[in-house]
């Protein structure tokens, strides 16, 4: 049996009670919920652009890699890079700016607007204010992700375990 310390006050019988839920427990987890995130020692983590060990930037187009494989949605993969890449650059752009800079590169603003920019705001890429309108970058994504990796250090440090 796991500790309470193990599993931080976490309980498996607690339910969400949302009308959406990301997890029904019957088919998995919905492919819009889900990070493409192959094992460590995956041979496409074994490509230069993955070394983790490289003092090399990773860009838009790599860390959405991440989000939407290129090699099975490589159509949409192209648009998002396109997408997040405009809104980095433009650092606030309405929608209709925006859809008409991915109609004039012949991308489809249906999957963008009804696919990208959702996951995108899911993922705390991108948020959209709502008076306004505007898209503009956003770094929950990046301070997710970096509270969750420091936590496992944290978790290994306190157990004693050596990280290199």
């Amino acid at each position: 049996m796991l500790s309470q310390r193990c599993i931080g006050g976490f309980m498996s019988n607690e339910v969400s009670h949302s009308k959406k839920a990301v997890f029904d427990g019957t088919r998995g987890i919905a492919a819009k919920h889900q990070l493409y995130l192959p094992g460590i020692y995956h041979q496409y983590l074994s490509q230069k652009v993955w070394d983790f060990n490289s003092p090399k930037s990773w860009h838009v187009d790599t860390i959405l890699k991440l989000v939407w494989s290129p090699e099975v949605q490589s159509r949409t993969y192209e648009t998002a890079v396109f997408v997040l890449c405009q809104i980095l650059e433009n650092q606030q752009i309405s929608r209709a700016e925006l859809r008409g800079k991915v109609e004039a590169q012949k991308f489809s603003w249906v999957t963008a607007r009804n696919v990208i920019l959702p996951r995108l705001k899911r993922l705390g890429m991108v948020r959209e204010s709502k008076i306004e309108g505007h898209l503009t970058p956003w770094a929950d994504f990046a301070r997710f992700y970096t509270k969750l990796a420091n936590e496992w250090m944290r978790e290994l440090a306190d157990r004693g375990v050596r990280t290199c």
